[in-house]
């Protein structure tokens, strides 16, 4: 075996048994625990499943949470997007007709 690969796994498994420990000393369930022993016992993509599965995220904040009724959340959006979009069109003619007044400045003797 190349030395890179069982240095890879050595310390995977040291990661694994301290994340293990520290697994059994929580206050999950004992099924929760020896389900996350057995995932930990998985080389590599053990730790990344442990993690994916028995991450402890914090909640969103309640206004990002998208509890309202179907397509509240992206409603404000729908609403000021045709101003949005006027203004952008007013700001580009505004440009082109700076552009072209500099350009017509520039031709002049």
């Amino acid at each position: 075996m190349d030395w890179k690969i069982v240095a890879v796994l050595v310390s995977s498994w040291t990661i694994a048994v301290v994340v293990g420990v520290r697994s059994v000393r929580t206050d999950r369930s004992v099924a929760d625990k020896i389900a996350g022993i057995v995932l930990l016992t998985i080389p590599i993509l053990g730790l990344l499943f442990y993690w994916f599965v028995y991450n402890d995220l914090p909640p969103q904040r309640s206004d990002l949470q998208n509890r309202g009724p179907r397509g509240s959340f992206t409603h404000n959006w729908i609403v000021s997007k045709p101003v949005a979009e006027e203004g952008l069109k007013r700001l580009a003619a505004k440009r082109k007709g700076r552009s072209d007044a500099s350009q017509s400045n520039d031709e002049k003797p």
